[in-house]
């Protein structure tokens, strides 16, 4: 509520200036968007979305900044951050309509706008939205910044600590990117200093009703509860940050300050899952979705951060009866088999190394070249790697070898889609068997339909029994 921030005493503490929020129709922008209405100031929010329900909720920010001050000027843009023109609309609207004639300065620049698990987006959308754009923002704004300007970055506890604890599966694509944005503005300190432009780092726990503490609650169920229990007060709010937003505005800090909003740390990785060995019936408990016949993996151990050393031993149901006739005596392992041992063996290393919750990883794609043949019998040893971390899901590698050391195939990427609860992924399969007319239902219709085809292809005499001609399902 606009209520929140209303402190008509506050008004004149940053009268007259210019800031500029990106990401400002709901959650941490839009609490933003009203604090720095309630210390005077004149704001530029974007949104992303041009959908009525967003461009609705960015109406409602607006409203309620005009509350809270009605001089102040709140601009409005609906803008893509990727899009280097909508980067420089923006930019105009901020400087007083026209770019190449700029009538006022920017004051302050909150980087707030964040993505990564959009429904449906580029595996690489999380390094274009969080790092490339970003970066890219700061160095279109740069000249158009007043000399004492601030560049306030928002900034994920997860993300500020990547590569030092455990992540969440799925949202590793966003603490990498993040985390690359933040140290490529640490980075840019000396360069923005020579502009007279700081600064400064706003590092947030989870916050409160967004879409980051959404996706770890339904993951982490009890555990996350358990973290929210253990800080005092529970985790920030989207208020909390919008004052602090307005808070390092107003004070004066070193370029590359940071100020942490709940927990200041994270448990770092825990160096004991290296060396962690798993025997066929734990692996069976980790991969209950499989039969005995159809699991592949015997052993698997965790050798890194990132990677594990699994084996198997091809067993003849495997390899029998494949080929027939002249070729019967050639008795090699089918290449599916061996994507199959891939994919469990990498999956193993997803889900040991990175927090999955109630979720798990789900195979999608591979690319993979055959470098020798499998016999029967064979011991084999399956390397695998996590390579990155892409939206939505894990790209992983792995590579096969006999029991010589002989390299018999090479996965140069094992996609996985990482599926938050057991319901996601009961749900995504219906939904793509619905999508190709194989639902019940679906299935139901045009059993009808052919039924139907065939009495008027032909109906049958009084007498006749009744023939049904039914698709191939």
């Amino acid at each position: 509520m606009a209520e929140t921030f209303v402190r008509s005493e506050n008004l004149h503490l940053f009268a007259g200036k210019n800031v500029v929020i990106t990401g400002t129709s709901r959650g941490i922008g839009a609490r933003g968007a009203l604090a720095f209405a309630g210390v005077g100031a004149d704001v530029v929010g974007t949104f992303a979305n041009p959908d009525p329900k967003s461009s609705k909720r960015q109406d409602w920010t607006v409203r309620d900044s005009k509350i809270i001050n009605p001089d102040m000027n709140f601009t409005s843009v609906q803008m893509d951050i990727s899009n280097p023109e909508h980067r420089k609309k923006m930019i105009a609207e901020a400087v007083g309509g026209d770019i190449d004639h700029p009538t006022k300065k920017i004051d302050v620049l909150v980087l707030n706008a964040a993505g990564g698990l959009e429904e449906n987006s580029d595996e690489d959308w999380a390094d274009e939205i969080n790092c490339h754009a970003q970066l890219a923002l700061v160095a279109e704004a740069l000249p158009y910044m007043a000399e004492g300007a601030k560049i306030i970055y928002l900034q994920s506890l997860w993300a500020h600590y990547f590569g030092q604890t455990m992540q969440l599966a799925l949202y590793e694509s966003i603490a990498r990117t993040k985390h690359m944005a933040e140290q490529s503005l640490r980075f840019a300190i000396p360069e923005l200093a020579a502009h007279g432009v700081k600064v400064g780092i706003i590092v947030g726990d989870a916050i409160q009703n967004t879409s980051q503490y959404a996706v770890f609650k339904s993951m982490l169920g009890e555990e996350f509860t358990s973290m929210e229990e253990s800080i005092e007060g529970g985790f920030p709010t989207a208020d909390t940050v919008g004052a602090t937003m307005v808070d390092m505005a107003l004070t004066n800090w070193e370029s590359g300050h940071t100020k942490y909003l709940g927990r200041n740390q994270l448990e770092p990785f825990d160096t004991k899952i290296i060396g962690r060995k798993f025997n066929r019936r734990q692996i069976a408990q980790k991969l209950p979705m499989y039969s005995d016949a159809t699991l592949f993996v015997n052993t698997s151990e965790i050798t890194g951060m990132d990677t594990g050393t699994a084996t198997y031993t091809v067993r003849p149901q495997e390899y029998q009866d494949h080929f027939v006739g002249p070729f019967e005596d050639i008795k090699l392992e089918p290449l599916h088999y061996l994507t199959e041992i891939a994919a469990q063996a990498a999956g193993l290393v997803v889900s040991e190394t990175r927090m999955v919750g109630d979720g798990a990883p789900l195979y999608r794609s591979v690319d993979a070249t055959v470098d020798g043949m499998v016999f029967p019998d064979e011991k084999l040893t399956i390397k695998s790697r996590i390579s990155k971390a892409v939206s939505g899901g894990v790209i992983c590698t792995a590579e096969i070898f006999g029991q010589d050391g002989t390299k018999v195939a090479t996965f140069k990427r094992i996609k996985f889609d990482i599926l938050p609860t057991k319901e996601m992924a009961w749900r995504l399969y219906r939904r793509a068997r619905a999508a190709r007319g194989m639902d019940y239902q679906s299935r139901q219709k045009r059993m009808l339909e052919a039924q139907q085809a065939a009495i008027e292809a032909g109906a049958p005499g009084e007498n006749e029994p009744m023939q049904f001609i039914f698709p191939d399902f």
